[in-house]
């Protein structure tokens, strides 16, 4: 049982519901917030229900713990047993607010709200922020957190605790997730200031000559729509590259999720934004196409041998990007310098309507499952030569897989000559 807590409130309707919007202080919500499991009556949904919230948890605690400019949403909390209160303030005069003036529903609308101590509480919206906060006391331990002076915006709801309460709760537990729309990735990579391949992306969009001028895509997108004669890419396909070549010399694979999640000072930023221009650069530089495009005016557009129904140039395919880096940071860990392989890169087919791409990635139109995207990266890499010792890329199962495509015996199928020099 918790002592008794009295919060500042604004209390508010819609629909069918009553609700009071509250500040929380962190502390209250790790001692008084229950997990939602509690709307469900049988078990194995209720099991269902935690092994949700596990995986978000822990990170929500690391962003608390490390980012000073933290902010959250509000969460909805719903609210049986107990005794719990509301109390209208009321407003006195002063020399800055004649309260005749002020309309009545707005001063029925101010208030306190009281808890007894009795009441169970638990997130209907935002449980995995309530867990996160869990755990960041469980990280700091009790003394230090005790010190937090965080509040968090609550919502509270009444729920009764009858077969007909937890069928209401839980319709707005489904009716806040289903219509509460996420923010897009493309939106993400334009706002985020923590993430250092978002912000990196926003330096190449706004200062390399590749992007700027409305030459990158900023659809939610990944795909270039047909009408767009003038993106090189898109900007979900520049961060999907990005994000693989900037975290080549991270291990695990969870160390660089980690270091995303906050903002890292501006002279490791730039030192990353600086790696980015010079791979773009030497791709230019080595690449009369991207040459175009750099030298592109306002208003112009793309060559139509670029890209159009004909296929085109698979440089020009947002599916490019990432098959690229992915290559490249296999080409490295094999003992290839970045160099060599943009280099010979540079020099491999790219006509989509031809051999090795098509059936692979084209067929008339953009083939862009994960199987034949893996397909592709074996082909950059058996193209540029980085596994001469057939560690990784073997002749033998990569021509199977093209024949599987084709629906040919492998006996019918060669393989693209490789490039085995650099000029």
């Amino acid at each position: 049982m918790c002592v008794e807590l009295k919060l500042p409130a604004l209390k508010g309707i819609i629909g069918d519901w009553f609700y009071y919007v509250t500040l929380l202080p962190f502390r209250e919500v790790r001692n008084r917030v229950r997990r939602n499991d509690e709307i469900h009556e049988t078990k194995e949904l209720q099991d269902w229900l935690q092994r949700e919230l596990t995986n978000r948890s822990e990170s929500i605690a690391e962003y608390l713990e490390t980012q000073n400019q933290r902010f959250f949403n509000a969460v909805v909390i719903g609210v049986y047993g107990g005794e719990p209160q509301w109390y209208p303030l009321s407003l006195q005069p002063s020399e800055y607010l004649d309260p005749i003036s002020v309309e009545e529903e707005v001063e029925v609308s101010m208030g306190i709200l009281r808890l007894s101590g009795d009441e169970k509480l638990f997130a209907i919206d935002g449980q995995h922020r309530v867990e996160g906060i869990k755990h960041l006391a469980n990280r700091m331990g009790e003394e230090a957190f005790a010190e937090i002076s965080d509040e968090l915006c609550a919502i509270f709801v009444a729920h009764k605790q009858t077969t007909e309460g937890m069928q209401r709760t839980r319709r707005l537990f489904s009716t806040l997730n289903r219509y509460a729309k996420p923010v897009s990735l493309s939106e993400l990579i334009i706002l985020d200031e923590d993430d250092v391949v978002a912000i990196t992306c926003r330096h190449l969009i706004e200062k390399h000559p590749l992007f700027t001028e409305g030459k990158i895509s900023l659809q939610k997108q990944k795909p270039i729509s047909p009408k767009d004669q003038r993106s090189f890419t898109s900007v979900i396909a520049l961060y999907q590259s990005m994000d693989t070549y900037l975290s080549i010399d991270f291990t695990p694979k969870n160390k660089w999720k980690k270091f995303k999640s906050v903002c890292p000072d501006e002279e490791v930023v730039q030192q990353y934004v600086s790696r980015a221009y010079e791979f773009w650069d030497k791709l230019v530089e080595k690449i009369p196409e991207l040459q175009v495009v750099v030298n592109m005016k306002p208003g112009d557009e793309l060559p139509n041998s670029f890209r159009g129904a004909h296929g085109g140039d698979l440089l020009f395919r947002p599916i490019l990007p990432l098959i690229l880096t992915k290559a490249l940071k296999d080409a490295i860990k094999l003992g290839m310098s970045e160099d060599t392989f943009l280099s010979r890169f540079s020099r491999i087919p790219r006509e989509l309507d031809r051999p090795p791409w098509r059936s692979v990635l084209w067929t008339g139109t953009m083939v862009t499952r994960a199987k034949n995207q893996k397909i592709a990266e074996n082909l950059v890499l058996w193209m540029v030569d980085a596994d001469p010792q057939e560690k990784k890329v073997k002749a033998g199962p990569l021509r199977q897989d093209i024949a599987d495509l084709q629906d040919k015996p492998i006996i019918n199928i060669q393989l693209p000559k490789k490039v085995v020099s650099t000029p």
